[in-house]
């Protein structure tokens, strides 16, 4: 390939449209909403991990894998795996909750920073589940996709819980 046609391949996206899967689709889509929001959160997620204890470090690295595994199965169609990381994610939060022998409440974010950045990752979590319901609606996504996103957001807002819960003790 010469480097005028290279040329023209990375500036493909400059008429507004993108690639999806087989498709050229609108940048204005609810699915590329979607996919957009979700890489938001992933590097929310990042950021959370700073401050993070190394168990639930470890866990976040863990859901930024199922996200972009999320992002992978819109991009191609292949979405065999979402319902596996939703009963993945519903375990692990679970598992929070009776181990660390948490109640449910709501929550003013704010310090610890940790509990924090994980409150901020959660509220563009449940964003990316509203653009995954509007995709869903038009027939770009299962619904499977939303519903990982609304577990994914509980696990969030658990793993905060938890978060705050060890800065008190």
């Amino acid at each position: 390939m010469d480097r005028v046609t290279k040329l023209k391949r990375i500036h493909r996206g400059d008429d507004g449209y993108t690639d999806l899967g087989e498709a050229r689709v609108w940048k204005g889509s609810a699915a590329i909403e979607l996919l957009g929001t979700i890489d938001e959160l992933v590097a929310s997620i990042g950021l959370a991990k700073c401050f993070l204890p190394t168990n639930l470090a470890e866990l976040a690295t863990e859901i930024q894998s199922q996200l972009m595994s999320i992002c992978a199965a819109i991009a191609t169609g292949r979405y065999e795996s979402v319902k596996q990381l939703t009963s993945r994610i519903e375990e692990e939060t679970k598992r929070l909750w009776e181990t660390n022998k948490l109640s449910f409440h709501f929550v003013k974010p704010g310090p610890p920073p940790g509990a924090a950045a994980l409150h901020l990752a959660r509220t563009i979590c449940r964003r990316a589940e509203r653009w995954a319901w509007r995709a869903a609606a038009e027939g770009a996504i299962p619904r499977d996709v939303a519903i990982a996103l609304n577990r994914v957001s509980d696990l969030l807002y658990t793993m905060s819980l938890v978060v705050e819960k060890e800065g008190r003790e």
